[in-house]
């Protein structure tokens, strides 16, 4: 209910991934972006299964978007036939939009880590923003959620990240 479970995972992922890769000699930022379009892709398909279970649902709503679940679900349990907003398939689409970028722009990176880092930064803006209308999230500091703060504060260490990382390109090329 905090908001945290896929990007506890993204994060915990990350450094079994950086773990792993340094274990076996390969290039880090060159397997994060190689793994960034799946993991996109797999979240996508983790919040379709979301939607169909009443999982990490929308607050009610009266709009033509708003969904009914049936009894038996999560959601149901706590609003009852109330049409709720389905975030899960607002997410899932979201995250489609950022697979297909970052597939359109897989060649044209401009240094190794980028597509991770563009991931990253991408969905946590997505995140971020649906957070507002989902229903299942506590309020914390400033009237945000628990994944609210925890997607700014993954914008800030992503660019940074893309800033070192292209300060790190532009050496190399000087030298």
């Amino acid at each position: 209910m905090g908001g945290l479970a896929i990007q506890g995972g993204i994060l915990g992922g990350t450094l079994v991934g950086i773990w792993l890769a340094k274990k076996h000699k390969l290039p880090v930022w060159q397997v994060a972006d190689i793994v960034a379009p799946a993991l996109i892709l797999g979240m996508a398909i983790g919040r379709i299964s979301d939607f169909l279970t009443g999982d990490a649902y929308g607050i009610p709503s009266n709009s033509i978007l708003a969904v009914s679940y049936p009894p038996g679900t999560f959601v149901y349990n706590i609003f009852g036939s109330t049409p709720v907003l389905p975030m899960p398939l607002f997410e899932a689409i979201g995250d489609l939009i950022i697979f297909g970028f970052l597939l359109l722009i897989k060649y044209r990176k401009p240094f190794q880590g980028f597509l991770f880092l563009q991931m990253l930064i991408l969905y946590s803006t997505l995140r971020f923003t649906l957070e507002f209308w989902r229903g299942d999230s506590l309020r914390t500091l400033l009237n945000l959620k628990v994944a609210q703060l925890t997607a700014l504060a993954t914008i800030i260490l992503a660019i940074g990240f893309m800033i070192g990382r292209y300060r790190q390109m532009k050496a190399a090329h000087r030298e």
